[in-house]
Order: C-alpha cells, then structure tokens, then sequence
C-alpha cells in the first residue's frame, strides 16, 4: 500500500464520488471511519488519531472544537485517493471524477457543469443513472424520489411550453434549504429546462433556482422572515401562499425580460 503518510480518513456526507472512495478504501484496507449527521469530529477525536501515529485527512467533515471550527470539502478527493494509493485511473474511473464536477458536492454552478457534462457528449441515460446514484449516495429517500416525480409532473402539466420557467409544489418535508436537499426536483427538471429557472415551494420553506437578481427581487416583495441567496439560487423561510403569489408573479415577469435580452435559452 503506497501512502507518503500514515493517513485515517474520516469521513461525513457521502456524494457519489465519496461512496466511491469509501469502496476503494475497503478494497485497499485503510484505515477509515464514516462519520453519522451532523458529520462532527472533535478535537478530542482529532488528538487520540494524532497519539496513535495517524494523520486525519477530512472529507466533508464539519469540524467543532473550542479552539477553531471549519467546514473541509475534497470535491477530489476520489483522484487523490488514487494519487495517494499510486494507482492509475482506468476510463470508468474518470467518468467518476468528471462526474465530481457535475454531481458531487456542490460548490461551483450545478447547472452549468450538467450541461457541460451533457456537451461532452455522455448519453442522457447514463447521466441520469448517476444523477441517481448520487441522489442515493447523498442519503435522498424514497419518499423524495417518489414526491418528486409526481410533483414536477404535475408542475409540467399546469405549465405551457416553452419551460421558461416552472412553479413546483413539493409535498416533502425539506428542513434546510440546501441545494443538495432540491435535487430529486432540480436532477429532473434539469431534462425539461437546462437553465432549471424554477421555484420550488415546500411545506417548510421555498427554493429558487436560477437568476440572483430573479431571487433577489422575490426576497424584496415577498413575506420571509429569512433569505439566502448564492449566484444562482435563493431560499426563502417561510413563503406563505401571499408571497408564493407574488414570486411566481416576479418570476414570470424577469422571464420575459430576460427572453427579450436573449440571456434565457
């Protein structure tokens, strides 16, 4: 086994690269742990590894103690085990590292490297397969996946083509407004519209998926006590039926705008 270090991987929420990593782990018999939500390691945890000879390496990991806190993300990490481990990557291998990049953790635009994926030529079929896979890596239950596909069914029933944008309501319990949490309805909708310009409203809280500035104006007419919002995307806690209202009203009033400056495809 060829490892400069005598590395223990610790491990929090799993991806699809990550499951993958965790199977070449066991085939190699290294020493790791799979760490349960919220995916905590303490410091006490840190320094019994350090005083038995070995160096954590973190893999989405939230890390508290009282003396620093930081939340590590290997989007890699499936390259640098193999780069540890001085193996080569066979083509089905990277096929799972460029899948990193489209359906790992989510730190860079998830449309837009889903529709780079797709440019690169991967047939439809074998990236929803994965899509799939990560869903069931990232630990999405069965009731989301069923939820979802009648919900965005029902979404693109009401809806008139061309999808410039969709209105989804999801009878799902979704607690955070993270993007991974969406993607049962974001990894379909996907397939209707790339640019997935779309409101997701839930019994909990709503999700918008798209343009900043589209996100932006929702937060700024609408009733919510709490916004986020990234480069593409906003969540919004709560969204009564008033607000939902007025963000469907926004969004297909800057659709328009947007089609008449040629930005929306």
């Amino acid at each position: 086994m060829f490892m400069e270090k005598n590395y223990y991987f610790v491990i929090g929420q799993k991806n699809l690269m990550v499951a993958e990593a965790v199977k070449f782990l066991q085939e190699k018999n290294a020493p790791f742990r799979c760490l349960e939500e919220p995916y905590i390691f303490n410091k006490d945890e840190e320094d019994a590894l350090i005083n038995q000879g070995y160096v954590p390496y973190y893999v989405n990991v939230a890390y508290r103690s009282s003396y620093d806190g930081y939340y590590q993300i290997n989007d890699s990490f499936l390259y640098k085990l193999y780069q540890m481990f001085g193996v080569s990557s066979a083509t089905t291998d990277w096929h799972y590292d460029v899948m990193m990049f489209c359906l790992g953790t989510l730190t860079w635009n998830w449309s837009a490297n889903l529709q780079r994926f797709v440019q690169l030529g991967y047939d439809k079929g074998y990236v929803q397969k994965m899509q799939t896979e990560n869903r069931l890596a990232l630990g999405i239950d069965e009731q989301a996946e069923q939820t979802a596909e009648q919900a965005v069914n029902e979404a693109l029933k009401n809806a008139v083509k061309p999808y410039d944008y969709l209105v989804v309501r999801w009878n799902y319990p979704a607690k955070n407004c993270d993007l991974e949490t969406f993607l049962p309805i974001l990894d379909r909708v996907f397939w209707v519209q790339h640019f997935v310009n779309v409101l997701i409203i839930t019994p909990d809280n709503a999700f918008y998926y798209g343009y900043k500035n589209v996100a932006l104006d929702i937060f700024q007419n609408a009733n919510c006590s709490t916004f986020y919002f990234g480069i593409t995307s906003g969540a919004f806690y709560p969204l009564n039926e008033d607000s939902i209202g007025r963000a469907v009203q926004f969004i297909r009033q800057k659709t328009a705008e947007l089609k008449k400056t040629g930005l929306l495809w």
